[in-house]
């Protein structure tokens, strides 16, 4: 599989926070750990397959991918709870990745339909860690995705380390906080659920019980996946 231009450059962009942040992973030397991990990178990507016409997501099954390395890279392994905390950590104390976040409205009109287009073409995905869904309740600044194949997830449980998922997956919450919506989510396939069901409502037309919802949900799922928050 082909790195993509803007995989590169996430590297960089990120480099200046793991470096802070990889000693909630572990008390080796963190740029050990992170030449080590950039290496083991590029031979876990060189030995997928590239994505088809049907396939989706590829940039989140490389940060997938970005995550299992650094994990895999470190001799004193964290476990989930320490991972999640990495994740969020590196993200939103980049001023530069938080603001890219910020100028994406994911419950526009436009990026709706864009969801609903990548919905149908991946109906047709064949790649084994790729993404599955469909978008069902769709109106004005509100949407439901429901997920039945996760890329992530099943190169996780691929590498051995499905238990690993819950950090990445906590992410969609930890979105919220710097983008235009709030995220609801009863059940993942990385918790033992059927589906993904994840459903984005603009800040602007959320409910006092939909944020309430919202919190709720993110307490629950961090619980499913023994994270603390």
């Amino acid at each position: 599989m082909k790195e993509e231009m803007f995989i590169k450059l996430s590297w960089l962009i990120y480099k200046k926070g793991m470096l802070k942040n990889i000693p909630l992973l572990t008390s080796e030397n963190p740029k050990k750990v992170y030449k080590k991990a950039r290496r083991l990178y590029k031979q876990e990507l060189q030995q997928l397959d590239e994505y088809g016409t049907g396939d989706v997501l590829k940039t989140n099954l490389t940060y997938g991918v970005m995550i299992y390395s650094l994990y895999a890279s470190c001799e004193e392994k964290p476990g989930v709870n320490e991972l999640s905390q990495f994740c969020r950590n590196v993200v939103l104390t980049s001023t530069l990745a938080s603001s890219l976040l910020a100028s994406v409205d994911m419950t526009s009109e436009k990026r709706i339909e864009y969801q609903k287009e990548v919905a149908k073409r991946s109906r047709n995905a064949t790649h084994p860690y790729t993404w599955q869904y469909e978008i069902t309740d769709a109106g004005d600044k509100r949407f439901t995705a429901e997920f039945r194949r996760c890329g992530i997830y099943d190169y996780f449980k691929a590498k051995g380390h499905p238990e690993l998922t819950p950090a990445m997956c906590m992410m969609d919450y930890a979105y919220c906080e710097v983008q235009k919506h709030i995220f609801l989510r009863k059940e993942t396939l990385a918790t033992g659920g059927s589906v993904c069901d994840c459903t984005y409502i603009s800040k602007d037309i959320a409910s006092k019980e939909e944020w309430q919802e919202y919190e709720n949900d993110r307490q629950n799922e961090a619980t499913r996946g023994g994270i603390s928050l």
